[in-house]
């Protein structure tokens, strides 16, 4: 998690320092930028951090930060996790992307630094319900369609159970606010029981694009559809390749290849490159993990990888992207492809 905190006065300044200050000593965050804004240069910054995938802290009037963010705000999947503390430090409030985005979770982390009250709104906090787009982030699930989490929450509200139906080899929500139909070893198998068809969240194990090309197709506008993130990106570049073009390479390769982005979960390199600027963006923009591996560990791998003795010479193993995708714990169904200085190669777990 990276964090920016915004502060407009001195007070809030001194707030925001404590903040910085106890959140790195707790492992709270990996990056912490205290900024303290004109109101004329406010709204670019708050635009930058954005793009580069920071949460955003306000210290301050709400306004100011309904404002800011405002051009901002795209989808409650992808938006950043924003939240508002006043000066005397006495509330902590998320205003945006409380679940996926982690804002509840942070602004009580936050509280608890600061001897402060959390301020929830969301519904299905303050009724005491496991918010399913919580609980699908924390299992590394993802969200094909984010209509559908209206459905199981207006459900649970509303006192009811919502039916889950499990197809592969998934998790399943344990909880008064679930009721399992069924599990399922396949997509036949589940389709042979007209039953179990109906129900309000469909979880699928992710290993065939073919089965979640059919659910999105099918049932997108009938139950919640979640998937497991199996795909693992291994990435070689450049010292110093800015995160647009990370991005680029990325993106087209899963695209050429039709892989759906919404199912990375992890991004794969060598360690020296774990420190590069660009490949810490991209993981905190998507927020993808970041895993990392040394020559060795790399060099160690058997099987058939493309070969190069640049790559080799440069930072002695052959081959960064494809063994670094398998080390990271998956089997390779794209190799190695090269993006202007970019290497990309995707396995999937």
């Amino acid at each position: 998690m990276r964090l920016s905190i915004f502060s407009f006065t001195h007070t809030g300044e001194e707030l925001a320092d404590r903040l910085s200050y106890e959140c790195r000593e707790r492992g709270l965050c990996e990056v912490i930028c205290c900024i303290r804004k004109e109101k004329d240069s406010l709204y670019e910054t708050v635009a930058d951090r954005w793009d580069k995938g920071d949460d955003l802290v306000f210290i301050g009037a709400a306004g100011i930060a309904v404002r800011a963010i405002a051009p901002l705000i795209a989808s409650k999947l992808t938006d950043r996790a924003v939240i508002v503390i006043d000066e005397a430090g006495s509330y902590v409030i998320p205003i945006l992307s409380g679940h996926v985005g982690g804002a509840n979770r942070l602004a009580r982390s936050l509280a608890d630094i600061l001897g402060a009250k959390p301020v929830i709104t969301t519904a299905t906090d303050v009724k005491g319900i496991d918010a399913v787009d919580i609980w699908a982030a924390e299992h590394g699930l993802a969200i094909m369609n984010k209509e559908g989490i209206a459905r199981v929450s207006g459900k649970q509200l509303a006192g009811a159970k919502a039916s889950v139906v499990l197809i592969g080899d998934c998790p399943c929500p344990k909880s008064d606010h679930y009721t399992l139909l069924g599990s399922y070893g396949s997509y036949e198998e589940w389709q042979e029981d007209s039953v179990a068809t109906e129900t309000d969240m469909i979880i699928y194990d992710g290993s065939d694009t073919d089965v979640i090309n059919k659910l999105t197709g099918e049932y997108s506008d009938k139950a919640l559809i979640l998937t497991v993130k199996r795909l693992i990106v291994g990435i070689g570049c450049k010292r110093g390749t800015p995160a647009d073009k990370l991005m680029t390479a990325i993106d087209t390769a899963l695209t050429d290849n039709g892989l759906d982005k919404r199912l990375v979960d992890t991004i794969a390199t060598i360690d020296i490159k774990g420190d590069e600027p660009g490949m810490i963006e991209v993981c905190s923009r998507n927020r993808w993990s970041l895993k990392t591996f040394g020559v060795e560990e790399l060099g160690a791998l058997k099987g058939e990888y493309t070969a190069s003795d640049f790559v080799r010479d440069t930072v002695g193993v052959d081959n960064v992207c494809e063994r670094a995708s398998v080390k990271a714990g998956g089997s390779l169904v794209v190799r190695k492809t090269v993006f202007d200085g970019v290497t990309v190669a995707v396995s999937i777990m």
